[in-house]
C-alpha cells in the first residue's frame, strides 16, 4: 500500500498492518500508531513527530528514515533508536 505524501495529522492507525507500506514524504504528525505493524516500511521524509508508537512493531531503518521529534515509544524503541545512530549500549 502507498500512503506516499499523505497529510494523515492525528490519524487514528492504532492496531493497523502497515507492513511493507509507502510512507515516504507523509506527514502523520499527533498520529497514534500504537500497535500498527510497521516492519518494512519505507519512511523515506516521513514525519512522526509527536506520533503514539506504543507496541508497534518497527524495524531499526525507520528510525533513520523518519523525523520522530516528540514520539511516544517503548522503551526497547528508545534502545533501537540509539542503536540505529551508532550508540553502543552497556559497553
Amino acid at each position: 500500500m502507498s500512503l506516499a505524501g499523505l497529510r494523515l495529522l492525528r490519524a487514528e492507525l492504532t492496531g493497523c498492518r502497515l507492513r511493507e507500506a509507502n510512507l515516504g514524504e507523509s506527514d502523520l504528525t499527533g498520529a497514534d500508531l500504537s500497535g500498527a505493524d510497521l516492519s518494512s516500511v519505507r519512511a523515506i521524509g516521513a514525519i512522526l513527530r509527536d506520533t503514539t508508537l506504543h507496541g508497534a512493531r518497527i524495524d531499526p531503518t525507520l528510525w533513520r528514515q523518519a523525523k520522530v521529534d516528540g514520539a511516544r515509544v517503548d522503551p526497547h524503541h528508545a534502545l533501537e533508536f540509539a542503536m540505529a545512530y551508532g550508540l553502543r549500549i552497556g559497553d
